[in-house]
């Protein structure tokens, strides 16, 4: 029986069933609302006295990825957050939800320090999306403030889930029950399938996608999964009524897969099959749902299954159906034989199977000639001299591994060097682990070649300079032994590796420009490279690497891998079904047939059902099969890593390594244990062995093996390298070992901040934060120094967000204890880092600045270093305060303090916020020496990071000034070091700042490069400004490749949602897209600004004198001419991008708006000289069009 809680998702003063009004239609139905359903809803409506003053019809979906309908069409709802947002006043509309909720359901244990004004924003943004047309200063009627909160005000119409739950339940009070008994439905039953496949079709994916797994979310998250299981139950009973049993089946068959313990499902499947004339199917669903019941929990069928059992045996008519259709209307008992199916004819032919390779007696290699023929021509290609790259992309088991040994073998005999790593699942894995066994593998091979020793890349060093000298010293390593040798470097499962280690490969790629090497890659499809391995996929790619995606086998490679083993002999439809249910992948294929092997002769491949768990059921069934001595050695193997320490083992167990070694000996006969030809060393044969060991222990055991083998390892002497395995083992073990924890891994953490590798580090202390809130006992300090760690390597790591909020629980730790000079170092970390402000465009965090007043109220009043940081984080933390003469006035004071000091790295930074924060025309001369001090300090400094930033600038202003190769200069520069550097936010903001001018110069290929290059870099940083950066820079691409309107939808949907203000920049969108009465429209509602003092204006100012050429505004013409005369000869820009050409050019379009054709003519012809000493092509033949036009 199926037992749905009530819906509660539209609050309570929502009926469930009125829903179905809006969805489904399903007021007017019979037996569900009563005789007079109608008449109740329309009652309902015209008793509601709340605010119903809807201009749109707004229709929220929430099964599956938030959707949102304003009438008819869809709405982009914008970022994540913003979509977490109306999700969770979805899950509770019609009541009032907190900020204190909100903020828990957005965004868990980590808000940020100014949650409530991110509220705030995206509630403004979803009004603006949600009632587009709801006059200024009106009060909102969707989405309502209501203290101590908000509230969704909409109909049971506007929500899926209402209108679903509400069908699917009043559908399922009149579905048939027992399948086995002749149906007699109230409501014909075509009506009721018509009704519960409209409710169905609402139904895609998971509820309320946009939100984490808090309690609240998951209980009703599993209410509605409930629901529509019982759903698709309930379809399924209403098909086998109408003698549709085939359909029945087909839905069934999903549902048992997914949730093979479920018996109810599993009897309506047999029933099914039965009915379609495949009663053999359907006795070996039944017998496969009791083996599963056997192996997963010990049991047998219930009575219900056995009976089921009894009567297909049978042949019972009640379950194997009629000769045709029951009569729905008129129902009658079933009787008569059941229906048997025509023969089938013979399934098209496979190609042949390839022969089989066994390489070091492993399992036989089939159906890998393609792959095989193309990475052999690689080493062709490495054997003439030029280097060659190439990426194997594949799932786990596919057999990527087993391709890089034959490969490896082929390279061997033909007298390469073969210099492979594989990178390691276990977590504790130092940073550049698989790099040291290439440098040691070098070192033996050919030890006349120089180089770091292995053991260099695990020693911390002083800054990042350090870890780039070392990559460039493997980098000349392997270009030795290359021009000695051929190589192959191989490096296995780059999903797994850390971030220095991809970043070294990435170094390799980029520089490497000749000599004998080939360089073989390999990594799982999903979860989609992110991050640094995301990076190294674009990297090559530019190098025109080879990339090769593994597929499963076919059925005749499948049969060929089971006859090339030797031990096993299976048909074709055997192998038809193998590879049906293994999707042909290699490790699952061989693992079943190991199980059928060691069940006494049983055709595993019918008795596995649908692979039970991707392998991981087989797994842990062979697991069951050991002695219980084996078992518990595994399940602590399997804690340890994918490795076996047989010394660790042995210590942890009490007993010699002998006997050890001897109670693995029945995992190793089974296959699950193996030694690896490269070491020699025990380890599980394969990570999902592993993973499904692991799983069979249960939570509390686990625990407890993770703090014994941390507490041994602890014992054995903390070397450098075993910090993070060490931390990792102590942070699985559970609350009760919370001390140990985050020490540990806050001394992970330091090592690998000490290798650069800061993504690791702050990895860790994230873990570390959360660990040292279970302990009671560190006082308000050591929690105060393990945030501001945190919060520096998430600086370090591009990772604002987490930079922010590190800090600001610091700085209210800091000001409850009243330590002033705690305080200060935490509110100035808050922005260090940021190009101009760490905050979100408009934000002002009041507790920041606040805790900066305070501190340079109680400093000492004489000159320091942390006196002049704190005007310095002033200026930055008011970057977006009114008018920004605060800002400007605390910069001012930084730079002065730092030329007091002497101090270069100061005053450098002090020269950068004098910059930022007077960024507007009237200033750049100023800026352009300010620039130029800087530079000059950083480098005095010895500072590289500090440097780039300085070249940034250095640019822009140069950029504005017209002086293109001193632009391009200082481009290169900052691009080589924050390549160097690692410095992905300034990677990506100097990308968005070159992609225009690239476009502009007509460089559309080296932008489009450009642009890739900055999105991969942007996909796991976060920062502000982030998202609207790369749209103006994809959007200026567009502009000068004559797509303006390509990206208007985009822009648009980023203009509704964004803090910043776009309108100018979408106005001239529309205008190059020759949308001149949306143009006109748009310049109507969102006038052009007319200042001069803003660091937009060149921009903007700009665009209006185009805009009143084309749209024939003298008055906007005449306005905006005097503003701008003043700049001739510069760029109009806004700031760090959007630059359109020469600013002349925007003066002669202005004079020709005012009929002032002379004047027009002679900006123009200083136009067009500067279009061409700039070298901006676009530019020229675009203005040279309208000049033609216009006839100035």
């Amino acid at each position: 029986m199926l037992v749905v809680p009530l819906v509660r998702a539209c609050g309570a003063r929502l009926a469930a069933v009125t829903g179905l009004v809006g969805f489904l239609g399903l007021a007017t139905m019979p037996g569900l609302l009563g005789t007079r359903g109608t008449s109740w809803v329309g009652h309902f409506r015209r008793s509601w006295t709340g605010p119903r003053s809807y201009t749109h019809d707004v229709q929220i979906g929430v099964l599956g990825r938030l959707r949102v309908l304003r009438g008819g069409a869809e709405v982009d709802l914008g970022p994540q957050k913003q979509r977490a947002l109306l999700a969770a006043l979805a899950l509770h509309a019609g009541e009032v939800v907190s900020m204190d909720r909100l903020a828990d359901l957005v965004w868990g244990d980590r808000p940020p320090a100014a949650v409530t004004a991110s509220v705030h924003g995206y509630v403004a943004a979803l009004r603006r999306l949600l009632e587009p047309d709801r006059a200024a200063r009106s009060a909102a009627t969707v989405l309502l403030t209501a203290p101590p909160g908000y509230r969704l005000d909409v109909p049971a119409s506007g929500l899926d889930v209402a209108g679903f739950t509400s069908a699917v339940e009043a559908v399922h009070r009149l579905a048939p029950g027992d399948v086995r008994a002749a149906p007699a439905p109230s409501v014909p039953l075509e009506e009721l399938l018509g009704r519960l496949d409209a409710a169905l079709a609402l139904w895609r994916g998971p509820a309320y996608a946009e939100l984490d797994g808090r309690l609240e979310v998951e209980a009703e998250r599993a209410r509605l999964t409930e629901l529509h299981r019982g759903a698709v139950q309930d379809r399924a009973r209403i098909l086998l009524a109408l003698g549709r049993a085939a359909e029945a089946a087909a839905d069934l068959t999903s549902l048992v897969q997914r949730d093979p313990l479920r018996e109810d499902v599993t009897a309506l499947l047999a029933v099914a099959l039965a009915r379609s004339g495949r009663q053999v199917e359907a006795l070996q669903a039944l017998r496969t749902h009791r083996q599963t019941l056997v192996d997963e929990l010990g049991l047998d069928p219930g009575p219900a299954l056995q009976d089921l059992e009894l009567a297909l045996l049978r042949q019972d008519p009640s379950v194997v159906g009629t000769t045709g259709p029951a009569d729905v209307t008129a129902p009658t008992p079933a009787s008569g034989p059941a229906l048997e199916p025509a023969p089938a004819g013979p399934p098209p032919p496979d190609p042949a199977p390839t022969s089989g390779l066994v390489v070091d007696g492993g399992p036989p290699l089939v159906g890998r000639d393609r792959e095989l023929a193309a990475l052999e021509v690689l080493l062709d290609g490495a054997e003439s001299g030029r280097p060659q790259l190439a990426v194997l992309v594949g799932e786990a088991g596919i057999g990527k591994t087993r391709l890089v040994a034959e490969l490896s073998a082929t390279a061997r005999g033909r007298g390469f060097l073969v210099l492979s790593a594989r990178c390691s699942s276990d977590e504790g894995a130092p940073p550049l682990w698989p790099w040291v066994g290439v440098l040691r593998t070098l070192g033996r091979r050919l030890p006349e070649v120089g180089g770091p020793s292995p053991d260099r890349l695990l020693e911390p060093g002083d800054d990042g300079r350090h870890r780039y000298r070392l990559f460039d010293e493997v980098l000349t390593a392997v270009e030795d032994a290359a021009r000695r040798v051929p190589v192959l470097l191989a490096l296995d499962d780059l999903h797994w590796a850390d971030a220095s280690t991809l970043r070294l490969v990435q170094h390799l790629a980029e520089d490497l420009d000749q000599g004998r090497l080939a360089l073989l890659v390999t990594r799982r499809p999903f979860p989609e490279p992110s991050g640094p391995l995301a990076d190294l996929g674009a990297a090559m790619a530019r190098r025109q690497a080879l990339r090769l995606d593994v597929d499963g086998l076919t059925t005749a490679q499948v049969r060929a891998l089971a006859d090339a083993r030797g031990e096993t002999r299976i048909d074709a439809d055997q192998a038809r079904r193998l590879r049906d249910r293994t999707g042909g992948n290699p490790f699952y294929v061989v693992e079943l047939l190991r199980w059928r092997e060691s069940a006494a002769g049983r055709d595993a491949v019918a008795d596995a059902g649908g692979v039970p768990a991707a392998v991981g059921d087989v797994i842990a069934a062979r697991v069951a099969q050991l002695p219980a001595d084996t078992q518990q050695l595994l399940r602590t193997a399997a804690a340890l890593n994918r490795h076996l320490d047989v010394a660790v083992l042995a210590a942890l167990d009490g007993r010699g390594p002998d006997d050890v070694l001897d109670a693995l000996e029945p995992a190793m006969a089974g296959g699950l244990v193996v030694v690896d030809p490269a070491d020699r060393a025990l380890r599980f044969s394969h990570a999902l062995v592993k993973d499904a060991v692991a799983a069979t222990d249960s939570p509390v055991r686990r625990q407890r093996r993770h703090a014994r083998l941390a507490q041994h390892l602890a014992a054995r002497g903390e070397a450098p390298e075993q910090l993070s395995e060490i931390a990792v083992h102590w942070l699985q073990a559970g609350p009760a070992h919370a001390g140990q924890a985050w020490r540990a891994a806050a001394r992970a953490a330091a090592y690998a901040t000490s290798l650069t590798a800061h993504e690791e580090a702050a990895e860790l202390l994230a873990a570390a934060v959360a660990a040292q809130r279970a302990d009671p006992e560190p006082g308000w300090e050591d929690r105060y120094d393990l945030l501001m760690t945190q919060g520096r390597a998430c600086r370090a790591a591009a990772d604002s967000e987490g930079q922010r909020a590190a800090t600001a629980a610091a700085v209210r730790l800091a000001a409850e204890a009243d330590a002033v000079g705690r305080l200060a170092l935490a509110a100035v970390t808050s922005s260090e880092g940021a190009l101009w402000s760490n905050r979100p465009e408009g934000e002002v965090d009041a507790a920041t600045v606040d805790a900066l007043h305070r501190a340079a109220a109680q400093l000492p009043g004489e000159d320091t270093e942390l006196r002049c940081q704190v005007f310095l984080a002033l200026s930055r933390e008011l970057f977006w305060a009114p008018g920004r003469h605060e800002a400007e006035a605390y910069a001012e004071q930084a730079l002065a303090m730092a030329r007091r000091l002497a101090a270069p790295r100061l005053r450098a930074l002090g020269c950068q916020a004098v910059i930022v924060s007077a960024l507007r025309p009237a200033t750049l001369a100023q800026r352009v020496r300010l620039a130029e001090e800087s530079v000059a300090c950083a480098r005095t400094a010895r500072d590289p990071e500090l440097e780039a930033v300085a070249l940034f600038w250095q640019a822009v202003v140069a950029g504005e000034d017209g002086r293109m190769p001193d632009r391009d200069d200082a481009v290169l520069g900052c691009r080589r070091i924050a390549q160097h550097q690692r410095l992905r936010y300034l990677q990506v903001m100097l990308g968005c700042y070159d992609v225009p001018w690239l476009a502009l110069q007509g460089e559309f290929a080296e932008a489009q490069r450009e642009l890739e290059a900055s999105q991969g870099w942007a996909a796991q940083a976060s920062f502000p400004f982030r998202d609207e950066a790369l749209v103006a820079a994809q959007a200026w691409l567009a502009l000068w490749r004559g797509q303006a309107g390509a990206l208007l939808d985009r822009f648009q949907a980023l203009d509704a949602v964004s803090p910043t203000d776009m309108g100018t920049a979408l106005l001239l969108l529309l205008l190059r897209s020759g949308r001149l009465d949306e143009a006109a429209a748009l310049l109507d509602q969102r006038p052009v600004p007319l200042v001069d003092d803003d660091f937009a204006a060149p921009l903007d100012l700009a665009i209006g004198a185009e805009a009143a050429l084309l749209l024939h505004r003298p008055a906007l013409a005449a306005a905006v001419y005097p503003l701008m005369s003043g700049w001739a000869g510069r760029a109009s820009s806004a700031g760090t991008g959007a630059p359109l050409g020469p600013v002349d050019a925007f003066l002669a379009l202005a004079a020709a708006a005012v009929g002032e054709t002379g004047l027009a003519s002679a900006h123009a012809d200083e136009a067009a000289r500067l279009c061409q000493a700039w070298g901006l092509v676009p530019v020229a033949a675009w203005f040279a069009a309208l000049r033609e036009r216009f006839a100035f």
